[in-house]
C-alpha cells in the first residue's frame, strides 16, 4: 500500500524529460531488470488507462523495451526515473528481507534470498 502511494507521488514526475543519466548493464542485469519491471507492470496493468498512472506505465514500458534489446548495454534515464527505479528496488529488497518462512519452505527461502541478493547487486548499478 505504501508502495502504491510512492508510485502515485512519483507518477507526475515521470514525464519524458531529458534522459541524461546512463546506466551500464550487462546481459544478466538486463534480464533481471526486465523480469522485475514486468512484475511491477502487473501492479499497474489495471490502471494503465488512468491518467494518474499513465506516466509510470509508459516509463515501465520504455525500460522493458530498451532492456530487451540485445545490442544495447546502457539505459538512459532522467534523475527522477533513476530515483524511481532505485526506490522500487529498495522497497522490494526490504520486503524480501522481512519475509518469514516455515522450516519446510527452505527452497522458497533460498530462492527469495538469492533474488534479494541479485536485486541488491542491481541496485548498486543505479
Amino acid at each position: 500500500c505504501l508502495a502504491m502511494v510512492l508510485y502515485a507521488l512519483m507518477s507526475y514526475k515521470l514525464k519524458k524529460k531529458k534522459r541524461k543519466y546512463t546506466i551500464q548493464l550487462d546481459k544478466n542485469d538486463k534480464k533481471l531488470l526486465v523480469r522485475f519491471i514486468n512484475e511491477a507492470k502487473k501492479q499497474f496493468s489495471d490502471t494503465a488507462s488512468n491518467s494518474q498512472y499513465a506516466g509510470v506505465y509508459n516509463f515501465l514500458n520504455y525500460i522493458t523495451d530498451v532492456a530487451s534489446k540485445k545490442e544495447s548495454t546502457e539505459i538512459k534515464m532522467s534523475y527522477e526515473e533513476q530515483d524511481f527505479v532505485k526506490r522500487m528496488l529498495q522497497d522490494s529488497v526490504r520486503g524480501m528481507e522481512k519475509m518469514q518462512f516455515f522450516w519446510y519452505q527452505f527452497i522458497r527461502k533460498f530462492t527469495v534470498k538469492t533474488l534479494a541478493k541479485q536485486y541488491r547487486e542491481l541496485l548498486k548499478k543505479f
